[in-house]
């Protein structure tokens, strides 16, 4: 089963930090902790979550957001990169669990036109 999340990533320099735009149409903005796994991997954790529709802008109440802790590492005994992914609310405890693999490539592109299938829908300058 092939499956498929979109999200761009921006180091913001206003932010001092990694932020996620998740989505195709980029709605929601996530701030993100970045440091080395304990098995040499990427720990990904959320913060702060805020929400973009046009002229409409909003943080998230802690208590009504999932806070995700995300490890990715390559598995040198498989062969392929692996990912688990804890989601927990505040009020609800656990609320989503995740662990798989995936492959990765690289897709060379002429002139670092990025393919219009990849691009988000809508991109909104925000810096």
């Amino acid at each position: 089963i092939q499956r498929r999340f979109d999200a761009t990533m921006i180091y913001s320099t206003q932010r001092s930090r990694v932020v996620d735009y998740l989505g195709n149409k980029q709605h929601l903005a996530v701030d993100l902790r970045i440091a080395a796994g304990t098995n040499g991997g990427i720990r990904i954790q959320s913060g702060e979550q805020r929400f973009y529709e046009g002229f409409l802008q909003f943080r998230f109440p802690r208590w009504f957001t999932g806070t995700a802790d995300v490890n990715e590492w390559y598995d040198d005994g498989k062969q392929q990169y692996r990912i688990s992914v804890e989601v927990g609310n505040p009020i609800l405890g656990p609320v989503f669990r995740y662990k798989g693999s995936f492959q990765a490539r690289t897709i060379a592109v002429a002139d670092g036109a990025v393919p219009l299938h990849v691009k988000p829908l809508r991109v909104e300058a925000r810096e």
